[in-house]
């Protein structure tokens, strides 16, 4: 893993798109304007997918998680279609250690899915706004990745 690689994308270019408030998020959710929150949090730029981790945060509960995995499957089928390998951008703002507690339980099992269905396909994950919590989440959990794996996570300093 790499503290300080650069990215192919600059940081505004992948997630301007998203730049939203937390309250606007909020009231996607009462307005159950789903789509728009599932391609908020995951969408398709070239090779690549994007994730804004603020649309999960609020978005992912148990009644939800099937419509996630369902989208980032969709994501993945058609990335996997035209490319033999695709890039991960994750824009960790907002991410705290009690969305770290929250959500660790479906990230795991999620990760699970997509690993064993798309085998060798991860080229790079670029991570952005990776805070003091994730760093020290990620410490503890490299120490259960595959090494492969780990040489394909970058974390982004802009």
């Amino acid at each position: 893993m790499s503290k300080s690689a650069e990215s192919p994308y600059s940081y505004e270019t992948l997630f301007i798109k998203n730049h939203i408030k937390s309250t606007e998020i909020l009231e996607m959710i009462k307005q159950k304007r789903f789509n728009e929150i599932l391609d908020g949090f995951g969408h398709i730029k070239d090779n690549c997918i994007i994730i804004e981790f603020k649309f999960f945060k609020y978005f992912s509960m148990p009644v939800t998680h099937d419509l996630i995995t369902s989208h980032m499957d969709q994501i993945m089928k058609e990335l996997t279609s035209k490319y033999d390998t695709f890039n991960v951008h994750v824009n960790f703002q907002s991410c705290s250690i009690a969305d770290a507690d929250k959500h660790s339980s479906y990230c795991k099992y999620i990760n699970g899915i997509f690993s064993e269905k798309y085998p060798d396909k991860l080229n790079m994950c670029y991570v952005y706004n990776a805070s003091f919590v994730f760093e020290t989440i990620f410490k503890v959990a490299k120490v259960f990745m595959d090494k492969d794996t780990l040489k394909k996570i970058v974390l982004v300093k802009e």
